[in-house]
């Protein structure tokens, strides 16, 4: 017969008592004298691993967010902040486009079946979706400070669309109107930005682009020009294009009812 004698929680009385255990049978008896001792240190994770992981753990997110601090403040305010209320503007569109010549119409017949997305989305966004546009060359007047008309736009629009393509990259008027769109939107500015990729594969670009402007492109959101894909992905474009935009105000169309 064995008897087993448990001691569910030790104390620090339990230090100070000596523990004899017996045993007897038909050969004889035996006895055993135990006494506890107290434990030193413990298991090293448990210890020393875990608090050590912790605390690399905190260090490298800390890293992290002061690396990428303008990533994460560009995603946050682009995605989590509530849209402007009223002003002129519901959009700022950025694009730089030249008119093709009399003789490249001839030599390309897709100008006569088919827009580009320089002509396209103004004639939607304004024509089609009722949105009031701010164009440059439109809506600002020649003669002017170019910074100061850029910025003053901005700050009069809901939302800014810049519409990316090889020539917008390597126009520097054009880059500054995309890095005046980004540092309002750092300056607590409740303007919204897309981008509209034409495409994405571009040459080394000369000059470089502005480092705020190519950290900004890589996090804002973006939407991919559909020309010459199937139907379906075309119309993917425009839902997703017109779930991005500003909701419209009344005086959107009140404005510009007949009398």
């Amino acid at each position: 017969i064995t008897q087993t004698a448990i001691i569910n929680e030790v104390t620090l009385l339990h230090f100070n008592h000596t523990y004899t255990c017996i045993a007897s049978n038909s050969v004889g008896n035996s006895s055993a004298t135990v006494k506890l001792r107290r434990k030193t240190g413990g298991k090293w994770p448990e210890v020393i691993g875990y608090p050590v992981v912790s605390l690399l753990l905190v260090a490298g997110l800390g890293v992290i967010l002061h690396v990428k601090w303008l990533e994460v403040t560009l995603i946050y305010r682009s995605h989590c902040r509530l849209w402007a209320e009223e002003k002129e503007f519901d959009v700022f569109l950025s694009y730089v486009w030249s008119a093709p010549s009399v003789e490249d119409l001839k030599l390309k017949e897709e100008y006569t079946t088919q827009w580009p997305p320089e002509v396209l989305l103004p004639w939607v966004l304004e024509d089609q979706w009722g949105y009031r546009l701010c164009l440059l060359e439109r809506d600002l007047l020649p003669g002017g400070a170019y910074v100061n008309d850029v910025v003053h736009a901005i700050e009069r629009s809901r939302m800014l669309i810049c519409l990316l393509s090889a020539d917008y990259l390597c126009n520097s008027n054009a880059v500054f109107v995309l890095e005046s769109g980004i540092q309002a939107l750092l300056q607590n500015s409740h303007i919204k930005l897309l981008l509209i990729w034409t495409s994405r594969t571009f040459s080394q670009m000369d000059p470089p682009l502005p480092s705020l402007v190519q950290r900004g492109v890589k996090v804002l959101p973006s939407l991919d020009w559909t020309s010459g894909k199937p139907a379906k992905a075309t119309r993917h474009f425009w839902k997703s294009l017109k779930k991005a935009m500003p909701a419209q105000f009344k005086t959107n169309f009140t404005e510009t009812k007949p009398e």
